[in-house]
């Protein structure tokens, strides 16, 4: 009897391992994604090393400027030399304290003026003196002897060390105390450049001191 049932047994387990198998349904494959997972496109950029990224381009340092020279200029100076020359002016009653010291407890004093860049400086200065039309000089308190004259340059020159000024027209005068005053308004502003020791000034071929004395 046990030999008979064994047989059946086994035959029913078989039988009931089949169904489980035939009604177990068979799971559908996941689809794919449509959309790559975010750790796949982070990995997929790839990092701009920091060597190739761009920086501000460094500038040169600025160069540094010479201290401005105090030297007097030179009349030979180039078409690129001083844009300033000094005219010369009357401080009255300053007794030198402001310049040098002239007759009539006065003193003449230097004031720089721009010009164009010239060869030409020392001309240059003796047209910036006579354009002057104003007896006083902005409010600076100086006064201009030439202010009533009515002269321009005919003629400058340099012979060695010594600058010759020609001037022509009318010189006005408003007092004895004028006298000093124009000459060193005229001597003065030549001597102003280095190269010059000595100024000879002339008005209609006549020397300025026989001018100013009446001769």
């Amino acid at each position: 009897m046990k030999k008979i049932l064994s047989p059946l047994l086994m035959m029913t387990i078989a039988t009931l391992a089949c169904s489980v198998q035939l009604t177990n349904p068979t799971l559908a494959p996941s689809p794919m994604p449509d959309v790559m997972p975010p750790t796949e496109v982070i990995n997929a950029v790839t990092a701009t090393p920091a060597s190739t990224q761009l920086q501000r381009p460094t500038l040169p340092p600025r160069p540094t400027l010479p201290p401005p020279t105090t030297a007097s200029p030179s009349v030979t100076a180039t078409a690129s030399g001083p844009r300033t020359v000094k005219i010369f002016l009357i401080a009255q009653d300053d007794n030198g304290k402001s310049g040098k010291k002239i007759g009539c407890n006065d003193s003449v004093v230097g004031v720089n003026v721009a010009i164009q860049p010239t060869v030409g400086v020392l001309r240059a200065a003796y047209e910036s003196l006579l354009a002057q039309k104003s007896q006083f000089y902005g409010q600076s308190g100086l006064t201009n002897a030439l202010y009533q004259s009515k002269l321009e340059v005919d003629g400058v020159n340099l012979k060695d060390d010594k600058a010759i000024v020609a001037l022509k027209g009318t010189l006005t005068l408003s007092g004895a105390c004028d006298n000093p005053r124009v000459e060193a308004q005229l001597i003065e502003t030549g001597k102003q450049f280095d190269n010059v020791k000595d100024v000879e000034v002339s008005i209609n071929g006549k020397p300025l001191k026989d001018v100013l004395s009446g001769k």
